[in-house]
């Protein structure tokens, strides 16, 4: 099976309760991804992924929960913001040191 061919989206399950389900489909296909199944291994055994995403393909899924509501969190976020201000800080101070020029 070729990864690439894939596409996983998130789509909203029912927005009052905040579900989100995970749809995979083959791109110009009739092929849909099966639920994931439960096995157990023995304890010192390593897991196998049960899904391997290429770039652009983790991109598509986050952008689909984004529209779905998801949000980074707060932490995240809240580096981001810091990231912004102190941006805008360096922008005010360099027009100045422009201006006074």
């Amino acid at each position: 099976m070729n990864i690439q061919d894939w596409i996983v989206r998130a789509l909203p399950l029912h927005m009052r309760c905040h579900t989100i389900e995970l749809h995979g489909y083959k791109v110009n296909s009739t092929e849909v991804l099966a639920p994931a199944q439960v096995i157990e291994v023995p304890l010192n055994e390593a897991s196998r992924p049960f899904l391997r995403l290429a770039n652009h393909q983790a991109q598509v899924l986050i952008d689909s929960l984004w529209e779905c509501g998801v949000r980074p969190t707060e932490g995240t976020a809240g580096a981001m913001a810091a990231t912004q201000h102190h941006l805008k800080d360096m922008q005010e101070l360099v027009f100045k040191e422009r201006h006074h020029a």
